[in-house]
């Protein structure tokens, strides 16, 4: 049998090994869980070609233990991990969240404008020619825009961009201003800010360009920006504004970000860093108010597209689709802040774009150019003498050295005071173009409208509606006529009279032959004649009589014996005059009286009959 001890000691070792057994079970399902984790984050953000050295090893530096065992906020900040090393080499590492090209408008505002999350988008930008062209400077130094491009550089200095594409790199020279103008159309607005409300909350643009290996010192914005990088590379730190605004120091831009000193600034230790690489074709986006540091290689070059954090989602139909995307001179940058105003350079570099197929053009060359120009002179019709006018005046501003020639040299002859003297007479002349353009265009409307200033589809339209209203009214007072006498008037009548009464004139064919004096005075017999058959279906018929003209009384009594005859074939004039009765002048009074005596009696009875019909008015 067994002592009390070694029941006690078996019991122990029993308890032992139960415990190892559950702690075993317990530590599968968290490993389980913690490897789907990492695989989600593989598959859904990280879908792109990106090697696995341009991003730090996320999974690793998520499981580390900051600060490490056996330090604390405590010790001497000089002995804490990463004292005068450089800004977020050490220290609590978080992944950036990588796409593949841009995402829609909806999820980039929702998921990451919205919450504060910087983004990174691999290759969003490769098609754009900026992408394809900025990396050889040979590029820049092709446009002849380059030479009126003026801006100042540290120390106070003026130079032209095209002086500082030659000497940036082995002066170590920095640009980061606007982009120029005639570089604007190279950049592409990224995609997810082509809605509405964001291009209405848009800042300001930034072109930067790197002669040196340059590391910046520690920014902040207070507006959200896209940064993409179109040659070279950066490296990006970043800390969130709102988990560790209260530890980084109010001076932060004064931090020596290669040497980082803990002593100087001590709450550093708390800051956890996000770090990513962004390459050639990728853009990041760095939200509102978040600290960032950049390190990047020579000939680097990126552009910035800034707005208002006022936008926080945005719909599908206030985005637009568009078949090119639009380009930063598509678009208005209100907040844009230039040495040189842009507008004095429009101008200027417009018409220098001409040198960039010849570096030396005549005044022939040059107007060949002008005609050909389609956002100068996309609405002319026509060259007139006018334009040739004004484009001589152009080309005598341009041509600075006299020559006879528009070129380069001429550009580089041109100072910034020359500039602010030539820029109000060039736009004087533009100005002349356009109004040019509007009287062209004007008289092309002019000739297209009648005189009334209205379209001919808007006349047609006003005269079908018109028609269609006599028309009706026609058809009501016929129907109400018919169940009064129970007799249906001639409508077709009707409508001619309501026409003519409007000052208009019915659908009829038009006759363009001429007529003789026996045609038209066979017209106006049958006008009277109808004028009569339509007092019989008038309900009140007025006794004024009618009077009308008869050309000739001889011709009138002609046309009665005619019309009172069979219709017999045309024979020569000569046979008709033959034929003519010798009318004397009694013979015509007696028969005018005869007349007068038969029209009284049918006077009489229309008189009879619109009683009849007044009175039947009276019973309804």
């Amino acid at each position: 049998m067994c002592t009390f001890k070694q029941f006690f000691l078996l019991m122990v070792l029993f308890c032992m090994g139960l415990g190892i057994i559950v702690a075993k079970v317990s530590d599968k399902p968290n490993k389980k869980s913690d490897n789907r984790k990492i695989a989600d984050d593989k598959t859904d953000k990280r879908t792109d070609d990106v090697s696995d050295k341009d991003l730090p090893e996320l999974e690793k530096l998520d499981e580390e233990i900051w600060p490490p065992k056996g330090i604390s906020l405590k010790d001497d900040p000089a002995k804490w991990p990463g004292h005068l090393d450089a800004f977020g080499s050490i220290g609590k590492i978080h992944k950036v969240d990588v796409y593949k090209r841009f995402p829609k408008p909806t999820v980039f505002f929702s998921d990451y404008v919205a919450p504060y999350i910087p983004l990174v988008m691999r290759g969003a930008v490769k098609k754009a020619t900026a992408f394809k062209k900025w990396a050889d400077d040979e590029y820049f130094l092709n446009l002849p825009q380059a030479h009126t491009q003026w801006f100042s550089t540290e120390p106070s200095q003026n130079i032209t961009f095209m002086k500082f594409v030659i000497d940036y790199k082995t002066k170590k020279l920095v640009y980061d201003k606007e982009v120029p103008a005639f570089l604007s159309e190279d950049v592409p607005i990224p995609s997810p800010l082509l809605c509405d409300p964001v291009v209405k909350s848009f800042s300001m643009n930034m072109l930067n360009i790197y002669g040196y290996d340059f590391s910046s010192p520690i920014s902040r914005r207070n507006v959200d920006t896209i940064r993409c990088v179109f040659a070279g590379k950066q490296d990006f730190v970043l800390v969130s504004n709102i988990d560790f605004s209260d530890v980084m120091p109010s001076d932060f831009d004064k931090v020596d970000v290669r040497k980082v000193n803990y002593k100087q600034y001590p709450s550093l230790r708390q800051a956890e860093y996000h770090k990513v690489t962004v390459n050639s074709g990728d853009c990041i986006f760095i939200p509102t108010k978040w600290y960032w540091q950049q390190n990047c290689v020579a000939n680097t070059k990126a552009v910035d597209v800034t707005w208002y954090h006022k936008i926080k989602n945005v719909k599908p139909s206030e985005c637009l689709n568009y078949t090119a995307t639009p380009t930063l001179n598509m678009v208005d940058f209100p907040d844009q802040i230039s040495l040189t105003d842009s507008s004095m350079l429009i101008a200027i570099q417009h018409f220098s774009s001409y040198l960039i197929s010849s570096p030396s053009l005549t005044y022939k060359h040059f107007e060949a150019e002008l005609k050909k120009d389609k956002k100068l002179l996309s609405k002319m019709l026509n060259w007139t003498d006018e334009f040739e006018e004004i484009t001589v005046e152009v080309f005598q501003l341009l041509d600075i050295n006299s020559d006879q020639s528009f070129s380069v040299s001429d550009l580089q002859l041109i100072t910034p005071e020359k500039l602010t003297k030539l820029h109000p007479l060039l736009d004087d002349l533009l100005a002349d173009y356009q109004d040019i353009l509007t009287d062209q265009q004007e008289d092309t409307k002019e000739s297209a409208e009648p005189a009334t200033g209205k379209t001919v589809d808007a006349t047609v339209k006003e005269q079908l509606g018109e028609y269609m209203s006599v028309l009706e009214d026609v058809i009501k007072d016929s129907i109400e006529e018919f169940s009064v006498t129970g007799k249906l008037p001639d409508m077709e009548k009707r409508l001619g009279q309501k026409i003519k009464s409007l000052g208009g004139k019915p659908p009829t064919k038009t006759d363009t032959t001429t007529k003789t004096a026996r045609q038209k005075a066979k017209e106006q017999l049958k006008g009277k004649k109808q004028k009569v058959e339509e007092a019989e279906d008038v309900l009140e018929f007025t006794e004024a009589e009618e009077n009308y003209k008869v050309i000739d009384e001889s011709v009138v009594e002609e046309i009665i014996v005619d019309d009172d005859l069979p219709e017999v074939e045309s024979k020569s004039p000569e046979k008709q005059a033959k034929k003519k009765p010798d009318v004397t002048k009694k013979e015509e009074e007696q028969k005018k009286k005869k007349e007068k005596k038969e029209k009284k009696p049918e006077k009489s009875k229309t008189k009879q009959s619109s009683k009849k019909v007044k009175s039947k008015h009276e019973e309804l």
